[in-house]
Protein backbone atom coordinates (compact mmCIF):
# COMPACT_ATOMS: atom_id res chain seq x y z
CA UNK A 1 0.00 0.00 0.00
CA UNK A 2 3.06 2.49 0.54
CA UNK A 3 2.75 2.79 -3.15
CA UNK A 4 -0.71 4.15 -3.74
CA UNK A 5 -2.03 7.33 -2.54
CA UNK A 6 -3.79 7.73 0.70
CA UNK A 7 -6.35 10.44 2.38
CA UNK A 8 -7.57 10.50 5.92
CA UNK A 9 -11.25 10.18 6.04
CA UNK A 10 -13.19 11.49 8.76
CA UNK A 11 -16.61 11.18 9.67
CA UNK A 12 -19.21 11.21 12.43
CA UNK A 13 -20.90 8.26 13.99
CA UNK A 14 -23.98 7.61 16.15
CA UNK A 15 -25.02 4.87 18.77
CA UNK A 16 -21.27 4.33 20.23
CA UNK A 17 -22.13 4.11 24.78
CA UNK A 18 -18.69 2.55 25.51
CA UNK A 19 -14.96 1.55 24.89
CA UNK A 20 -16.49 -1.81 23.76
CA UNK A 21 -18.15 0.32 20.98
CA UNK A 22 -15.13 2.17 20.26
CA UNK A 23 -13.16 -1.30 19.74
CA UNK A 24 -15.78 -2.95 17.25
CA UNK A 25 -15.96 0.14 14.98
CA UNK A 26 -12.44 0.50 14.73
CA UNK A 27 -11.48 -3.15 14.53
CA UNK A 28 -15.12 -3.47 11.98
CA UNK A 29 -13.11 -0.41 10.20
CA UNK A 30 -9.36 -1.71 10.23
CA UNK A 31 -11.04 -5.36 8.15
CA UNK A 32 -12.40 -3.02 5.64
CA UNK A 33 -9.66 -3.61 2.38
CA UNK A 34 -7.51 -0.70 1.91
CA UNK A 35 -7.63 0.44 5.34
CA UNK A 36 -4.44 1.47 6.53
CA UNK A 37 -5.37 2.64 9.97
CA UNK A 38 -8.71 3.04 11.99
CA UNK A 39 -9.10 5.25 14.79
CA UNK A 40 -12.65 5.95 17.15
CA UNK A 41 -12.89 8.50 19.31
CA UNK A 42 -15.79 8.12 21.63
CA UNK A 43 -15.85 11.67 23.33
CA UNK A 44 -16.31 13.64 19.87
CA UNK A 45 -17.93 10.51 18.32
CA UNK A 46 -15.75 10.71 15.21
CA UNK A 47 -13.67 7.96 13.02
CA UNK A 48 -10.69 9.07 11.74
CA UNK A 49 -9.59 6.60 8.77
CA UNK A 50 -6.54 6.61 6.68
CA UNK A 51 -7.39 4.63 3.60
CA UNK A 52 -5.67 3.91 0.46
CA UNK A 53 -7.67 6.19 -2.52
CA UNK A 54 -7.62 3.46 -4.75
CA UNK A 55 -9.38 0.87 -3.27
CA UNK A 56 -11.74 2.43 -0.36
CA UNK A 57 -14.89 4.90 -1.02
CA UNK A 58 -16.43 6.64 1.83
CA UNK A 59 -19.66 4.61 1.40
CA UNK A 60 -17.88 1.29 1.62
CA UNK A 61 -16.62 2.54 5.50
CA UNK A 62 -20.34 3.87 5.48
CA UNK A 63 -21.57 0.49 5.04
CA UNK A 64 -19.06 -1.14 7.47
CA UNK A 65 -20.41 0.99 10.48
CA UNK A 66 -23.64 0.35 9.49
CA UNK A 67 -23.23 -3.48 9.73
CA UNK A 68 -21.86 -3.40 13.28
CA UNK A 69 -24.85 -1.54 14.50
CA UNK A 70 -24.01 1.94 14.25
CA UNK A 71 -25.23 5.36 12.42
CA UNK A 72 -22.07 6.92 10.54
CA UNK A 73 -22.68 10.68 9.65
CA UNK A 74 -21.19 13.05 6.77
CA UNK A 75 -20.16 16.63 8.07
CA UNK A 76 -21.91 19.67 6.63
CA UNK A 77 -20.53 22.60 6.23
CA UNK A 78 -21.70 26.30 4.75
CA UNK A 79 -19.23 29.08 3.51
CA UNK A 80 -18.62 31.64 0.85
CA UNK A 81 -16.17 31.72 -1.81
CA UNK A 82 -14.59 34.87 -2.62
CA UNK A 83 -14.82 35.37 -6.52
CA UNK A 84 -17.43 32.94 -7.58
CA UNK A 85 -19.70 34.88 -9.78
CA UNK A 86 -20.72 32.16 -13.02
CA UNK A 87 -22.05 28.75 -13.05
CA UNK A 88 -18.31 28.34 -14.71
CA UNK A 89 -16.97 29.21 -10.94
CA UNK A 90 -19.41 27.57 -9.15
CA UNK A 91 -18.65 24.12 -11.28
CA UNK A 92 -14.56 24.78 -10.58
CA UNK A 93 -15.66 24.88 -6.53
CA UNK A 94 -17.47 21.61 -6.73
CA UNK A 95 -14.72 20.15 -8.92
CA UNK A 96 -12.43 20.97 -6.52
CA UNK A 97 -14.26 19.51 -3.33
CA UNK A 98 -15.46 16.34 -5.47
CA UNK A 99 -11.44 15.81 -6.26
CA UNK A 100 -10.84 14.98 -2.28
CA UNK A 101 -14.52 14.04 -2.00
CA UNK A 102 -15.67 12.49 -5.02
CA UNK A 103 -19.16 11.42 -3.33
CA UNK A 104 -19.25 14.82 -1.40
CA UNK A 105 -22.69 16.75 -2.46
CA UNK A 106 -22.26 20.20 -2.95
CA UNK A 107 -24.50 22.98 -3.72
CA UNK A 108 -22.63 26.46 -5.40
CA UNK A 109 -24.54 29.74 -5.67
CA UNK A 110 -22.60 32.14 -7.69
CA UNK A 111 -24.87 35.10 -6.82
CA UNK A 112 -24.35 34.89 -2.96
CA UNK A 113 -21.10 33.07 -3.39
CA UNK A 114 -22.47 30.44 -0.89
CA UNK A 115 -21.41 27.08 -0.97
CA UNK A 116 -22.91 24.03 0.95
CA UNK A 117 -21.25 20.55 1.20
CA UNK A 118 -21.75 17.41 2.86
CA UNK A 119 -18.40 15.41 2.45
CA UNK A 120 -16.92 13.32 4.85
CA UNK A 121 -13.72 15.33 4.38
CA UNK A 122 -12.94 17.71 7.19
CA UNK A 123 -13.87 21.65 6.92
CA UNK A 124 -9.49 22.43 6.36
CA UNK A 125 -9.03 20.25 3.61
CA UNK A 126 -12.55 21.45 2.00
CA UNK A 127 -10.90 25.03 2.30
CA UNK A 128 -8.26 23.63 0.97
CA UNK A 129 -9.37 22.62 -1.95
CA UNK A 130 -11.53 25.36 -2.73
CA UNK A 131 -8.32 27.80 -1.91
CA UNK A 132 -6.20 26.10 -4.41
CA UNK A 133 -8.57 26.26 -7.00
CA UNK A 134 -8.29 29.74 -6.61
CA UNK A 135 -11.41 30.94 -5.02
CA UNK A 136 -10.65 31.98 -1.84
CA UNK A 137 -12.84 30.47 1.43
CA UNK A 138 -14.74 32.41 4.52
CA UNK A 139 -16.84 31.23 7.16
CA UNK A 140 -20.57 32.06 6.13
Amino acid sequence: MADNPTRQISFGIDGMMCGACVARVEKTLAKVEGVAEASVNLTTERARVTVDLSNVDPATLFEAVENAGYTPRASTTEFRVDGMTCGGCARSVTRAIQQIDPNASVVADPPTGLVKVQTTASQEQVFAAVNDAGFPPRTA
